[in-house]
């Protein structure tokens, strides 16, 4: 490629760049189109060139390579017109270019550049198709995009899930807390209430009684315990409708 007829434009770009010539560029792409692209040329290409780009002969791809590249291009030319500035030999790039058939190719671009002798008229530019790998990274990195998402999903399921056992475990926690309370309160009634209270099965024997039932009917609690029920009524049909109840 013929990069020598920046040397034209070059102090003005200095001045507007203010040092940074690639930023300056990649934020002003309009100057680049108007003053900077009519200046670069392709000169020459192989036959390697003409294959991967469909192109019958060099008249052809050089006629509408820069054309259909030219955006694609931009980027590439900025670093390269920067290593001119900054005396780097080389530069190097992946990026998209079309084919004269509209066919899209990922390459590696490298660029060799003479600042020893500042022969800019002969930039030495190699392209390197990588549009399977890309192909295979673009791949993957879905399948990794994927895997990720579906960590997420089941990241998020799981942290719902201990939010769940979370909420159970306070809810039976609060559950268990009230229900002591509630023993412990009834335990104190039971055993402080002036009222003979007692508890029988379903057999009608003496699962517990309070202090004050013993203290009523004058037993032990040794006597009463397990023993059936044998509260003093004065009409003995009292107890079976009770049974029965």
């Amino acid at each position: 490629m013929d990069f020598s007829m920046l040397e034209t434009v070059m102090p003005s770009l200095r001045t507007l760049a203010k040092g940074d010539i690639k930023d300056y560029l990649l934020r002003n792409y309009e100057y680049y189109i108007k003053n900077i692209a009519p200046l670069i040329y392709v000169v020459n290409v192989n036959k390697k060139t003409l294959d991967m780009f469909g192109a019958k002969s060099k008249k052809s791809i050089l006629k509408h390579f820069y054309d259909l590249n030219r955006d694609e291009l931009f980027p590439f030319h900025s670093l390269i017109i920067n290593a001119m500035i900054d005396n780097r030999p080389d530069v190097r790039v992946d990026f998209e270019l079309t084919t004269l058939r509209g066919r899209k190719r990922y390459v590696t671009a490298s660029a060799t550049i003479p600042v020893k002798t500042k022969q800019y008229n002969r930039i030495l530019v190699s392209i390197t198709d990588i549009s399977e790998r890309k192909q295979f990274e673009d791949a993957l990195r879905r399948a990794h995009e994927k895997l990720e998402q579906r960590v997420k999903e089941r990241t998020a399921v799981l942290a719902e899930t201990n939010m769940e056992l979370e909420r159970e475990i306070i809810e039976r926690k609060t559950t268990e807390s009230a229900l002591r309370e509630s023993e412990e309160r009834y335990r104190t009634l039971f055993t402080t209430s002036i009222d003979a209270i007692f508890i029988v099965d379903q057999s009608m024997r003496y699962v517990d009684v309070n202090q004050s039932l013993l203290d009523l009917f004058g037993y032990s609690r040794s006597e009463i315990l397990g023993s059936g029920w044998c509260m003093p009524f004065h009409d003995r049909s009292g107890v079976e409708a009770i049974k029965r109840e």
